[in-house]
């Protein structure tokens, strides 16, 4: 099991606590942690200036970020970068093998890394060694990329490309009449009778509506079958399904990504420059499917979201996604359960109406704990590895 360490720093600056534990996240008796010191002894929140007291307002400035401070937790797994299945082409049941062999406990029974539900958790580990990173590519991407492109792009893409944070989860991020407004729209898309495609079941054993854009094994992206619903029965009120789903994905666009956007600036800038490089490609490249359905234009932090009721109860990572990019999880209901367990960093992770969670979901084996009671519809924001690809190797989008 990993060794955590956590840091602990007063409002004002005082000194530094630590504690450590084998066998996961170490439970202080005050859960309020910091951002942990600048070298020149002040405090800095991720995705901001370090300035202090600085408002017009006198001192709302600093009084924001002493605020974020308290109310922010970091988890540091002392262990090697978790690289365990980066290199791995798909192999759900190697997979599943390797995770009962290395990490034996039940993800269900893994400890819970916070038990307050108000705090931003930020998780880290050691950075990957030269062999880990060049076993990866350029910018998560595959490493066919070493060879396609130009030195200064893949210095680039090793300055912003790769995240220090392996998965993050943010408090009261969604209102809940946006989470009741998801829901009414969902059970309209039931009622009507959308059509789902088969359950993945290297995941689950329920299917997930796949909406959006995607460019999975195309040179171009397309905006998915499921959100075309071209195997609808004849019968079926084709139209008024397809007004539903650009609806449900309206409010999500409307609603939801603008924080989501905010936060991942906040937090991972380093992504935001990638992720606007493949949007502005895919704006040109795709310009007649957005205008026929500008619903399905998530504006770049991520381009397509599976929607589901219950969770993914089987261990299993995404294929698909690139090692660098954040799968963004949120769910909207009333339930018991459903928590997000990584076994690789000997965690789990509460998921509640209005949080979110941000996990490197191709980099870390993951799953959904029972579900006990109650109804959960959740909501998975991801790009798929092929748009990053595509993009870093178009010469017309370079990153630079």
């Amino acid at each position: 099991m990993p060794k955590a360490t956590r840091t602990r720093q007063g409002r004002r600056g005082g000194k530094n606590k630590r504690a450590e534990a084998d066998g996961g996240p170490v439970e202080p008796e005050e859960e309020r942690g910091s951002i942990g010191p600048r070298d020149d002894g002040g405090l800095k929140v991720p995705g901001t200036s370090g300035r202090r007291g600085t408002s017009r307002r006198g001192g709302t400035y600093e009084k924001g970020q002493e605020k974020l401070q308290r109310h922010t937790k970091i988890i540091k797994y002392e262990v090697p970068f978790p690289d365990h299945f980066a290199g791995w082409t798909r192999d759900g049941e190697m997979v599943k093998r390797m995770v009962k062999e290395l990490w034996p406990t039940l993800p269900a029974d893994l400890p819970n890394a916070s038990n307050d539900p108000s705090l931003t958790l930020l998780i880290e580990s050691q950075k990957p060694t030269e062999t880990q990173r060049k076993a990866q590519g350029p910018g998560g991407g595959g490493a066919w990329l070493w060879d396609k492109l130009p030195a200064a792009e893949v210095a680039a893409l090793e300055e912003d490309g790769a995240p220090k944070y392996l998965a993050m989860r943010w408090a009261e991020c969604i209102p809940d009449e946006t989470l009741k407004m998801l829901v009414r729209l969902w059970d309209t898309l039931n009622r009507l009778g959308v059509k789902f495609p088969d359950a993945e079941l290297q995941r689950s054993g329920s299917p997930a509506l796949h909406l959006g854009l995607w460019e999975l094994y195309m040179d171009l992206a397309k905006i998915t079958t499921d959100s075309r619903q071209t195997k609808l029965e004849k019968s079926a009120p084709k139209e008024e399904i397809l007004a539903a789903i650009d609806a449900l994905c309206r409010a999500v666009k409307e609603r939801v990504v603008p924080r989501l956007e905010r936060l991942m600036k906040r937090y991972v800038p380093e992504q935001q420059r990638v992720q606007e490089r493949i949007h502005s490609r895919l704006a040109h490249r795709r310009a007649e499917q957005l205008t026929e359905r500008p619903d399905m234009d998530f504006g770049g932090t991520f381009f397509t979201v599976a929607v589901k009721e219950g969770g993914s109860e089987r261990i299993h990572i995404d294929w698909n996604d690139n090692l660098h990019k954040f799968a963004l999880i949120f769910a909207a209901g009333d339930w018991e359960g459903g928590e997000f367990c990584i076994p690789q960093l000997g965690i789990w992770i509460p998921l509640r109406p209005g949080q979110v969670i941000a996990v490197r979901t191709r980099l870390l084996a993951h799953c959904t704990a029972p579900i006990t009671s109650g109804r959960r519809v959740v909501f998975t924001c991801f790009t798929d590895s092929f748009l990053l690809e595509h993009t870093l190797s178009d010469k017309d989008y370079s990153i630079l």
